[in-house]
């Protein structure tokens, strides 16, 4: 991982990104990593993965109510997905933007 001090990396903002497209960049502050810069095209594969996991997360859960040949509600939709965490806005190369709380809209609107 290539390392920049703060006051560099503000100077330099071109070098980071570009080293950023190699791999992650560290951003050293009072001796510190105060923050890591990543390429857009890593965040975006970090997101899916993100997103994937907790599409399968909730998958679960909602097989279990089918198992149970329960009729899942809107509010136990909320439940389900309340301990979830929250999917950032994310672009990926298909270009729409996905949102775990516009899954929570979908599936209650199933209803």
């Amino acid at each position: 991982m290539r390392l920049f001090a703060a006051r560099e990396a503000k100077q330099r903002l071109g070098a980071v990104l570009d080293a950023a497209r190699d791999g992650p960049v560290a951003i050293i502050r009072s001796g510190r990593r105060a923050g890591v810069v990543i390429s857009a095209r890593l965040y975006e594969e970090l997101a899916a993965l993100k997103l994937a996991r907790q599409k399968a997360t909730l998958a679960e859960r909602l097989a279990r109510f089918a198992e149970a040949d329960a009729r899942v509600t809107a509010a136990e939709v909320d439940r389900l997905l309340e301990d979830l965490p929250e999917c950032e806005d994310v672009a990926p190369e298909g270009g729409a933007n996905l949102r775990l709380a516009g899954e929570r809209a979908a599936l209650g609107a199933a209803e």
